[in-house]
């Protein structure tokens, strides 16, 4: 049986001896990764409520649940890009041919939080389909 105080003996040199080991940039990024609080999502209705940590798939349904009351199969797209530009969100870029996309981001000094809604429109500029996604912005 190994004895407590051994054991946390054991875990200060190995802790010492891998900081060590770091470079000075790892230390840094280390630190800043730890010490950086979450940056809470755009404070406005869209993002009312929505927590501001790894919950994407939960942000994702909240959100989609609220355009889609908000704006239905059928609505104006022009009132939806109006909307989504008074709450934040800026023209992003689509991955669909005849997609379109609004996205946001909020971040701490290193890495983020990412929300893009995706949509398609009819020959008359009305809604045929929304989408959701959010994640992580990517950390070096």
């Amino acid at each position: 049986m190994i004895r407590p105080r051994l054991l946390v003996l054991t875990a200060a040199v190995a802790l010492v001896g891998g900081l060590i080991a770091l470079n000075w940039r790892d230390i840094a990024l280390t630190w800043t990764l730890l010490a950086t609080p979450p940056a809470p999502p755009p404070r406005t209705e869209l993002f009312a409520g929505l927590g501001d940590g790894d919950d994407y798939r939960n942000n994702e349904r909240v959100v989609a649940a609220r355009l889609t009351e908000r704006f239905p199969i059928g609505a104006r797209e022009a009132d939806l890009k109006a909307y989504l530009a008074a709450q934040g969100l800026r023209p992003g870029q689509s991955v669909q041919p005849g997609e379109s996309a609004f996205s946001v981001r909020w971040d701490r000094l290193v890495c983020g939080d990412e929300l893009d809604v995706y949509w398609r429109v009819d020959e008359a500029a009305r809604l045929t389909t929304l989408r959701v996604t959010s994640g992580d912005t990517g950390c070096p």
